[in-house]
């Protein structure tokens, strides 16, 4: 249980740095996810742990993080600015992540992934007890975080 609580400190206190420095977002945790979300975008990772960690963003989110961090206004955002903005944090979140959790260890991770359309909250509900879940808003701007860790499986001789 301990390290459970140890995993979400962690991953929130990477996800505000993330936003707060990199997009200049400030983020609130909530207990409640958004009805729906516009963007996933994910990253795996291994080594010492193996997993992914997925980010549920709303559009407007998506819309101010690329606004804030290439300084455009809002008429000259494309679809491709959000996606990549949200692929930006989802690999910086993950990396501060896993030097948070052990600075000792290599960690290989993906390249990150963006899918889009409309997902419900049923999409970023846990899928299993080793899924840690973590709701923010900001100025009716959602996100919520998800890793799923586990263990690397032993390699055969």
């Amino acid at each position: 249980m301990e390290t459970m609580k140890a995993i979400k400190t962690i991953l929130t206190a990477s996800t505000f740095d993330v936003f707060e420095k990199m997009f200049y977002i400030f983020l609130e945790t909530t207990d409640e996810g958004c009805p729906t979300y516009d963007f996933i975008t994910s990253i795996r990772f291994s080594g010492p742990l193996t997993g992914e960690i997925r980010l549920y963003l709303s559009d407007s989110l998506a819309l101010t993080m690329a606004k804030n961090m290439l300084s455009l206004d809002q008429i000259d955002i494309t679809q491709a600015m959000k996606e990549d903005c949200s692929k930006e944090a989802v690999n910086m979140i993950s990396g501060q992540f896993l030097r948070t959790l052990d600075a000792t260890q290599v960690f290989h991770l993906t390249v990150p992934h963006c899918l889009t359309g409309t997902f419900g909250a049923e999409s970023a509900a846990p899928e299993s007890d080793s899924d840690h879940c973590l709701n923010f808003e900001s100025e009716n701007a959602h996100l919520c975080v998800r890793a799923s860790l586990t263990s690397p499986s032993p390699v055969s001789s």
